[in-house]
């Protein structure tokens, strides 16, 4: 749920350490990273990944910065299953690397096969400058992403600052997005209803603090106001025996937040801890503690461990099964009942250069590991692997 303001507020944080004053203007590398992901569950889900980010200065400060991705899909399934495998809600993923997982609309049924590529693009302007001695830096995005029913449009300006001899550090997003979904296929009777828009407005903050020169205190709020046809033209939910489609309220808000420490215990070793928590309009809410440990593999590698518990509590609407036909329904198991562990490990090497600079060559690769159980469905567990690998370099 944090994960995005943990990765904007990273991003930059980075940006505007990179971006102090030199004497002489020196021109900043151009750097590339490419990065696969491979996801596989027991629900018969299969999402190869693809993605590559570069970005050019342009001058002192300024630079430009080119996204594109493409997702394989692939859903087999040997009984007869509705599945709906990417956002009900607010379309795809928009975040600051490479490593998106996500999925396309789909039903297969009776045992059916079915491949889909889904393909994003994206760039963002990014500015660091220094106001007498505080770092600031100020990035706008856009990006787009298409599939076979699918075409989605958002932009975001971001902002971050550092203050108080660079200890504090404050950072903020804002944005906007519009996707239209425009199925193969319309539900039964509801042919005027599609294609169908949503809109979404997201905004959020993040604070960074560093209490001690070995301890750092983190803290994040995010929301997103979304409008429009949320129901899912694929999803359908049960009514005693027979299958309706679902129908969604069309608003929903949601607010995430999460709290972290981050400890240097030294002979570069560092632990961090988080907790997250989430709540919407729908009634689901959520809690996520999370644990990680990173080690310095002598001056080349960093290694890190990480474990994730993830419960969540049901929508007010959603039901398996209903006895009675209800105006808002929904079988989607993703807003039932679960509990979660996700364990994991990453490992990133330099190959070239100095490690943590501009110019060094490094590879990263890492592997997760995701259980979670649908509490409301007697017996019924997702289990999912994801391994990813990559690698970023500047010239």
């Amino acid at each position: 749920m944090s994960r995005l303001l943990l990765v904007t507020l990273g991003a930059w944080v980075l940006a505007a350490c990179a971006s102090g004053a030199r004497p002489t203007p020196v021109r900043a590398p151009t750097t590339a990273t490419v990065l696969g992901h491979y996801y596989m569950d027991g629900e018969g889900l299969s999402v190869v990944t693809t993605g590559m980010t570069v970005e050019q200065p342009v001058k002192e400060g300024l630079s430009v910065e080119l996204r594109g991705l493409a997702d394989r899909i692939e859903v087999s399934r040997p009984d007869s299953v509705n599945v709906d495998e990417g956002n009900p809600d607010t379309g795809h993923t928009h975040e600051g690397d490479v490593d998106a997982i996500t999925g396309a609309s789909v039903r297969v049924v009776e045992g059916e096969h079915l491949e889909e590529w889904r393909f994003e693009g994206g760039a963002a302007v990014k500015l660091a400058r220094r106001m007498g001695d505080t770092p600031v830096a100020v990035a706008v995005s856009g990006r787009v992403s298409t599939e076979t029913d699918y075409l989605a449009f958002s932009a975001r300006v971001a902002g971050s600052v550092e203050l108080f001899e660079r200890n504090t550090a404050l950072s903020g997003f804002v944005g906007y997005g519009r996707d239209r979904v425009s199925p193969l296929e319309a539900p039964p009777g509801e042919t005027e209803l599609w294609p169908a828009t949503h809109m979404r407005l997201v905004t959020g903050a993040a604070l960074t603090q560093l209490l001690s020169p070995s301890l750092m205190a983190s803290a994040g709020l995010g929301a997103s106001f979304q409008s429009g046809q949320l129901s899912s033209p694929y999803r359908r939910a049960w009514v005693r025996t027979t299958l309706f489609p679902e129908h969604l309220p069309d608003r929903r808000s949601r607010f995430t937040g999460y709290a972290g420490l981050s400890w240097a215990l030294g002979q570069g070793v560092a632990v961090h801890a988080r907790q997250g928590v989430y709540v919407d309009t729908w009634g689901v809410r959520a809690l996520a503690p999370e644990a990680a440990l990173a080690v310095e593999v002598g001056t080349r590698g960093l290694a890190s461990v990480r474990y994730r518990f993830f419960r969540q509590w049901p929508a007010s609407f959603y039901s398996p099964r209903y006895e009675e036909l209800h105006e808002v329904r929904s079988s989607d198991i993703r807003l039932g009942a679960q509990r979660g562990h996700q364990p994991g490990a990453r490992l990133a090497w330099t190959l070239w250069g100095r490690r943590g600079t501009a110019e060094a060559l490094n590879l990263q690769g890492g592997y997760e590991f995701s259980l979670i159980s649908h509490l409301q469905l007697s017996e019924h567990t997702t289990l999912a692997h994801i391994v990813s690998l990559g690698v970023q370099g500047g010239f």
